[in-house]
């Protein structure tokens, strides 16, 4: 007659039979309570970003975010990090780790400024600079604490474009010499604005110093100066009246020699255009140059 013989089970594998259903039944557990409960991942859109400041030395982006809890029950927003690159050139980048509550069906605006100064840009980008417009894109990971799944990271993305600002460039074209004689001369002073935007702009005021030499022959201010059209210029004359004996032999020889003279235009322009944040815009400038006179 056969006979069975009997092994003792040993503690080790009696404490991994073990572990074993108890796994089973833990994950067997929890996907009945999600299955139950209809837990679904949130949904994270880069809603917008928009201009917050926009001046010739930089902008401020505005990046917002909107987190959407599709679940019967509150979850808790943890974070966000984002990213912010020209050109594939990561310029600014940032993270916010303040917890927000988002309650059951419902959705929270998360907004957080991003800055960048054009200076320290256009150096780690090669012709930036001479640029109309600058496209940018904005990624962002989002960190969404659900219960029973945890913490959930979601990705999202947006890309845009700005105009670029540049400061418009004035400078003395001629000084004309109507007439002169040992005590003075009557002259025309020729200036140009040139617009490098390609927008337009509207010179509302212009407060200018002309030096010729170490002499100042002229110190005045304009009202409603010119309208300069995308990448257009303005041309201006302006009357002088030039008295020798208060400045001196120098400029009268200059004049009669007809040589070239050294001049410097200092002084303050403001600008509005119809770009936003781009209005009564103060813009200082100091140009030093050479001009040949018109002697009549």
């Amino acid at each position: 007659m056969p006979t069975m013989e009997m092994h003792p089970v040993r503690g080790a594998n009696v404490t991994k039979l073990f572990f074993l259903i108890c796994l089973a039944w833990l994950t067997s557990g929890c996907a009945t309570l999600m299955d139950r409960a209809d837990i679904q991942k949130p949904s994270v859109t880069l809603e917008q970003t928009k201009l917050n400041g926009l001046s010739l030395s930089g902008i401020e982006i505005l990046v917002t975010l909107n987190i959407q809890n599709p679940n019967p029950f509150a979850i808790k927003l943890a974070g966000f990090d984002y990213d912010l690159a020209i050109n594939q050139h990561k310029v600014s980048g940032g993270q916010q780790r303040e917890p927000i509550e988002i309650g059951s069906h419902d959705s929270a605006l998360v907004s957080v400024p991003v800055q960048l100064n054009f200076t320290e840009v256009f150096k780690l980008i090669d012709g930036l600079a001479e640029r109309d417009s600058i496209s940018y894109e904005i990624d962002t990971t989002t960190y969404v604490d659900v219960p029973v799944i945890g913490l959930q990271s979601i990705a999202s993305t947006l890309a845009k474009s700005f105009p670029l600002p540049k400061q418009p460039d004035i400078s003395v074209t001629h000084i004309k010499v109507n007439s002169f004689d040992f005590a003075g001369a009557n002259i025309t002073l020729g200036l140009e604005v040139k617009n490098p935007n390609a927008f337009s702009v509207d010179m509302s005021k212009l407060d200018y110093r002309l030096s010729v030499g170490d002499e100042e022959w002229v110190r005045t201010k304009m009202d409603h100066a010119a309208t300069l059209a995308a990448k257009g210029a303005s041309e201006m004359e302006v009357p002088l009246q030039v008295n020798f004996f208060d400045m001196g032999g120098m400029i009268f020889n200059a004049l009669k020699a007809k040589r070239p003279l050294e001049y410097q235009l200092q002084g303050n322009m403001v600008l509005d255009t119809p770009v936003p944040f781009l209005n009564n815009v103060e813009v200082p400038f100091d140009q030093v140059g050479q001009v040949n006179p018109d002697v009549l």
